[in-house]
């Protein structure tokens, strides 16, 4: 499985191949884009596996950072404002924010 996102084929990930790789793993519709159900969905499963059920409105809260003061993370990630957010806007936002890639390390993912 590891062979099939070193595309470079050198023994490790880079930090382009993983923001790639991260980018496909939220682009459930494969569209090219990652839109912001598919994020909701994303949470959702991530936090079931943790056993975690929350309600709706918790989850949007998630989303939103929880504060009507803070900027909604999705239209944040979404700087082009066409409602979706592509591989360079994906990419810029796990650059600002490396640790939302820390659920796919090996310690995570054990």
């Amino acid at each position: 499985v590891f062979d099939l996102f070193d595309t470079k084929h050198i023994g490790v990930l880079g930090f382009e191949e993983f923001a790639r790789v991260s980018f496909k793993l939220y682009d459930l519709k494969q569209q090219g884009f990652i839109e912001r159900e598919q994020v909701k969905q994303m949470v959702v499963a991530t936090l079931a596996e943790t056993g975690m059920n929350l309600a709706d409105v918790v989850i949007e809260e998630i989303i939103t950072k929880g504060s009507s003061k803070a900027a909604d993370t999705f239209a944040e990630t979404d700087t082009k404002q066409d409602g979706k957010i592509d591989k360079e806007e994906w990419r810029n936002l796990v650059y600002r924010h490396p640790s939302l890639l820390k659920n796919m390390t090996l310690q995570y993912l054990q």
